[in-house]
């Protein structure tokens, strides 16, 4: 079983703008977000419903997130 929650897209997109990144562009109903200290960039797909484990756990690591982090804010 896996710690990591199924949240929702805008959850995800909260958290990642409290570690830092910004929103740099949107295209059709994808966010493309960089942060500038660690140079890393990701993408947050907008649509309705939960994301799942899978997607979250991708778009954390490449935004370079440890998921105890990530819970933790």
């Amino acid at each position: 079983m896996s710690i990591l929650p199924i949240p929702s897209a805008r959850e995800v997109l909260r958290r990642l703008i409290r570690f830092g990144f910004r929103i740099v562009n949107y295209k059709g109903s994808h966010v493309k977000l960089f942060n500038s200290v660690s140079g890393r960039r990701t993408e947050v797909p907008m649509h309705p419903g939960d994301l799942g484990r899978k997607l979250t756990g991708k778009i954390l690591k490449q935004a370079g997130i440890k998921i105890g982090d990530f819970l933790k804010l």
